[in-house]
C-alpha cells in the first residue's frame, strides 16, 4: 500500500513541461518532418495513434545471409516493428577494438529492417541478458579478478559509460526523427531484478547517469524507456517516475494488473500499456527438458494484449543459435545451481532455429496462431500497407550425404605438445604457485590447461578444487584421465570436488588440469563472480601413514605447495584450421560412396579429450540448410568449414546442431572444383567418441524429449 503513493508522485515541473507540450511527450519538427511520441498513454506516429506490434530477434543469433528472410518472415506474420538487443561483447572483445563487420554489422540489420518496412525498438544495454555470454558483458571486465557490475562503482562505470557513448553515437542517425527507423532506445534491463535505484543511491546515480548520457546524445526527441517485471516493485526497483524515461513491465501474464502498476510508475500520459517481453516459449539449459509451450495459450494471452490496446513485443518471434561460446547460463548467488544454456536458441518461438514454423505443446502451429491474432489488429494506415506480405518460401534443407554416416577418422590428441603448439602459441604463464582465474591471463573464451611436474610422489594425495572449477574440469595424471569435476553439479561443500590422486602420480608425473568455459552466468547478482578456469586454485594435501605407530593413526600433511604453468586455449577458427591431421585416405576428399570407410581405430581405447576431422570434396546435396547429429559423442565443440556451430553434449536435450547453408560455403585452404561442395569437420571431443566415429546428417532438429511437430519427426 506505500508504494504506489511513492511511485506515482510528480513535481511541478514535470506538469509544467507535460502541459507545455501539445503533440506529446517527445516533440520532434526539423528537416524530416517525422515524429514518434508518447501522449495520452498511448505511441503516436506521425500524428496517428501507434500500436508496436514488435518481434525479438538477434542479429548476433543469425547468419547474415539470412538476416532478410528472418526479417520478412516477421513482416508476413503481421508484425510492424523489429526489437533487438545489442550485445557489447560481441562488438569488443577486446577493450577499445570495435568490431561492426560481417557478422556483427548491426546497421546493415537495421537497414534490412526498415527495408522490409519494420520501425525499430533498440534494446541498447549496456547489460542485456538475454541468455548471452555473461550478459553481454565484455570478459575483459575480469582481467584484474570480479568487479562490482551494474552500479556506480570503479571500474565498471567507466566501462560502461565509455561504451554508451560510443555505441549511441553510432545509432543517433538512424532514429526515426532524424530519418531512420528507430522509435525507442531501452536503458539498462531489468534493473529490478539486480538492483535498487529506490534504495541504493550508487544504484541510482548509475541508472541517471546512463539516462542522462542517452539525453544528452540522442536529444529531446528520443523515446528512451526501461524495463522490468510487470509488477510495481520491480519497476520501482529498476526505473524512475518522471518524464526522463518509460517504464514498462515484462512478462504480464495478468494484463490487467500489469497495466495499472505501469500507470502508477509513470507519470499522466507516459503509461503506454506495453509487454516489453512476451514471452512465446521460454529458455532452455543443458540436462533438462525442452521448453514446449501451448499455442493455443499463447494467443490466448496475446488477444487480450492486444484487445485493450496494448503494444507488445513477441520475446522471441526467432531465436536463432547460440554459435561459438555465445550461450550464457543461469545461476544462483551460492555458487550452488549452475545451469548453462543449450546452443540452440529456438525458445520454442513461432519462428523455428531453421527458420520454419514454431509448434507448441498442443501440436499446434504457433506461427499461425499468432499471426491470425495480428492480422485482426492490422491497421493499414499505420503499418504501412493493406495486409501483411505473403511468407517466403522455406528455404531448401536436407540430410546431406543421403543421411549416410560420415567416418571421422581417428583423430589427434588435444595434449599434445605440436598440437599445443598451435593452439596456445603464445607464452605460457610459468612458475605460477598456484592456478589463477582464466581472464587474469587473457584467456576469455574456450579452455584453459594448467600444469604441474611433481616434484614428490604424491601417489595416494587428495586433490581438491575449493567451490569446484568453472566451469567442467579433466583431471590428468601422465596424460590418463583420472576425474572429472563438473560446476553442474551443485554442491553443498568443497569437499564434492575432490579425488585421491593414483598410483601414477610419481616424482616428476605430469599433472593436468584442463578446464572448459561453459559461458558466463547472464542474470542476477550470481554475474557477480563469475571468473572461470580455477579461480580458486587447487589444493593437494598428502596422506601419511606411519607403520612404525603402533596404532595406525592417519594424519594430515599440511597442503603441499606446486608450481604451475598455465596454458591459454581461446579454439579460434584460424587455429583450428591449423591442427596438424594426418592426410589420410579415410578423412582427405572422401568419395560420397566411400563415407563409412571401416577403420581399425578403437575409439573407447583412444585417450582424451580428442580432436576429429573429416574433409569431404563435394556435398551431393549442394549449399542447403541441415542438422548435424551428434547421437553417441560425449561433450565437445564443431566446426564446419571453419564455423563454430556450438556445444554439444549427451546430456541433452539438444542432439542436433544447426547447419546453415551459408557455412557450407567454401573454407579458406579447401580445393574447390568447379561445380563442387567441399566440407570440412572438425570435432573437439572432450569426453569419449561415437563407437564408430561416424557423425550423420539430418534435414530436422531433434531434442530427445521433444517431437517435432510439422516435420516428419524422429522418435
Amino acid at each position: 500500500e506505500m508504494v504506489a503513493p511513492l511511485c506515482t508522485r510528480v513535481t511541478l515541473l514535470l506538469l509544467s513541461t507535460l502541459l507545455a507540450v501539445s503533440d506529446g511527450l517527445y516533440v520532434k519538427g526539423g528537416e524530416h518532418n517525422r515524429s514518434f511520441v508518447v501522449a495520452s498513454d498511448r505511441f503516436w506516429k506521425d500524428g496517428q495513434v501507434f500500436q508496436v506490434k514488435a518481434g525479438a530477434m538477434h542479429y548476433s543469433r543469425i547468419p547474415p545471409a539470412y538476416w532478410r528472410d528472418r526479417l520478412l518472415r516477421l513482416r508476413a506474420m503481421g508484425l510492424n516493428a523489429l526489437q533487438t538487443y545489442i550485445p557489447w561483447n560481441f562488438h569488443e572483445e577486446e577493450r577499445g577494438v570495435y568490431n561492426f563487420e560481417g557478422t556483427r554489422d548491426l546497421f546493415k540489420f537495421l537497414d534490412i529492417a526498415e527495408e522490409v518496412g519494420l520501425v525499430v525498438v533498440l534494446r541498447a544495454g549496456p547489460y542485456m541478458c538475454g541468455e548471452w555470454e555473461f550478459g553481454g558483458f565484455p570478459a575483459w571486465f575480469l582481467s584484474n579478478g570480479s568487479i562490482l557490475l551494474r552500479t556506480d562503482s570503479e571500474p565498471y562505470i567507466s566501462y560502461a559509460l565509455e561504451w554508451w557513448r560510443n555505441i549511441l553515437s553510432r545509432v543517433r542517425s538512424r532514429l526515426y526523427s532524424n530519418g531512420g527507423m528507430i522509435v525507442a532506445v531501452q536503458v539498462e534491463n531489468e534493473f529490478g531484478s539486480f538492483g535498487n535505484v529506490a534504495d541504493n543511491p550508487s544504484d541510482a546515480r548509475y541508472m541517471r547517469k546512463l539516462i542522462d548520457e542517452a539525453r544528452t546524445i540522442l536529444g529531446n526527441e528520443a523515446i528512451l524507456f526501461t524495463t522490468d517485471g510487470g509488477n510495481v516493485n520491480s519497476m520501482l526497483h529498476g526505473s524512475f517516475n518522471d518524464s526522463s524515461v518509460i517504464t514498462v513491465g515484462d512478462g504480464c501474464s495478468n494484463v490487467t494488473y500489469c497495466w495499472e502498476a505501469q500507470k502508477s510508475c509513470n507519470p499522466p500520459g507516459m503509461a503506454v500499456p506495453w509487454v516489453s517481453e512476451f514471452y512465446t516459449g521460454w529458455l532452455t539449459h543443458w540436462n533438462e527438458t525442452n521448453q514446449n509451450t501451448s499455442s493455443t495459450a499463447v494467443a490466448k494471452q496475446l488477444e487480450a494484449i492486444l484487445s485493450t490496446n496494448g503494444s507488445v513485443s513477441l520475446y522471441m518471434v526467432h531465436g536463432g543459435t547460440n554459435t561459438a561460446f555465445w550461450a550464457g547460463a543461469n545461476g544462483d548467488e551460492t555458487r550452488e545451481i549452475y545451469q548453462p544454456d543449450v546452443t540452440s536458441y529456438d525458445y520454442d518461438a513461432p519462428i523455428a532455429e531453421g527458420g520454419e514454423h514454431g509448434y507448441g505443446s498442443d501440436g499446434i502451429d504457433k506461427y499461425s496462431a499468432l499471426a491470425a491474432v495480428f492480422k485482426r489488429y492490422w491497421n493499414p494506415k499505420t503499418d504501412g500497407a493493406a495486409e501483411p506480405p505473403q511468407e517466403p518460401e522455406l528455404l531448401p534443407r536436407k540430410a546431406i550425404f543421403g543421411g549416410q554416416a560420415v567416418h571421422m577418422g581417428e583423430g589427434i590428441e588435444l595434449l599434445r605438445e605440436n598440437i599445443m603448439n598451435v593452439l596456445s602459441p603464445d607464452a605460457a604463464a610459468t612458475n605460477l604457485t598456484e592456478p589463477v582465474a582464466m581472464e587474469r591471463l587473457g584467456c576469455y573464451y574456450g579452455l584453459i590447461l594448467y600444469s604441474s611436474v611433481l616434484a614428490q610422489d604424491l601417489s595416494g594425495s587428495n586433490l581438491s578444487i575449493p567451490h569446484g572449477p568453472r566451469d567442467r574440469a579433466h583431471i590428468l595424471v601422465g596424460g590418463k584421465l583420472i576425474g572429472l569435476m563438473s560446476r553442474t553439479t551443485a554442491s553443498t561443500g568443497d569437499d564434492d570436488f575432490s579425488l585421491i590422486l593414483p598410483d601414477t602420480a610419481v616424482k616428476g608425473a605430469r599433472l593436468d588440469i584442463l578446464v572448459e568455459n561453459m559461458g558466463r552466468i547472464n542474470f542476477a547478482q550470481a554475474m557477480m563472480n563469475e571468473t572461470k578456469g580455477l579461480p580458486n586454485g587447487v589444493v593437494l594435501i598428502q596422506q601419511a601413514n606411519d607403520d612404525d605407530d603402533e596404532n595406525h593413526d592417519d594424519d594430515l600433511s599440511a597442503a603441499i605447495p606446486l608450481r604451475w604453468e598455465a596454458h591459454c586455449l581461446p579454439l579460434r577458427p584460424n587455429q583450428i584450421e591449423k591442427l596438424p591431421f594426418p592426410k589420410s585416405p579415410s578423412t582427405l576428399h572422401i568419395q560420397p560412396s566411400s563415407i563409412s570407410l571401416a577403420s581399425s581405430f578403437q575409439a573407447a581405447a583412444a585417450p582424451f579429450p580428442r580432436f576429429f576431422r573429416s574433409q569431404i570434396d563435394n556435398v551431393p546435396e549442394g549449399v542447403v540448410d541441415t542438422y548435424l547429429d551428434m547421437s553417441g559423442w560425449g561433450k565437445g565443440y564443431v566446426w564446419v568449414n571453419s564455423h563454430n556451430i556450438g556445444r554439444y553434449w549427451s546430456v541433452g536435450p539438444q542432439a542436433r546442431l544447426y547447419v546453415p547453408a551459408p557455412f557450407l560455403d567454401a573454407k579458406s585452404g579447401l580445393e574447390v572444383a568447379q561445380g563442387k561442395t567441399p566440407i570440412e569437420i572438425v570435432i573437439l571431443e572432450l569426453d569419449y567418441a561415437h563407437p564408430n566415429c561416424t557423425v550423420t546428417f539430418s534435414d530436422k532438429p531433434l531434442f530427445v524429449n521433444v517431437p517435432v511437430h510439422g516435420l516428419d519427426s524422429d522418435k
